[in-house]
């Protein structure tokens, strides 16, 4: 697969959207939530701005809307 400019713009926006959406997610989220989902707020904000500023933001940012945002939620009731 030979990716051009247009697409290579086109998955950094992807990318950076999803990073920015996990993000605002992660740090909106009450700290209650994150206790009864034995997770670490602050770690996984910054897992996801260093895989943000490492390039891969979308890596970061589908792990965390994938894996921990249903058990945030869950723990919200």
């Amino acid at each position: 697969m030979n990716l051009g400019g247009p697409e290579v713009i086109i998955l950094l926006f992807v990318a950076g959207v999803v990073a920015v959406w996990a993000f605002f997610d992660a740090a909106l989220r009450p700290g209650h939530q994150w206790r009864a989902a034995d997770q670490s707020k602050g770690l996984w904000l910054i897992i996801i701005a260093a895989t943000w500023f490492c390039g891969l933001g979308l890596v970061g940012g589908l792990v965390y809307l994938f894996a921990v945002r249903p058990k945030l939620k869950a723990a919200a009731g």
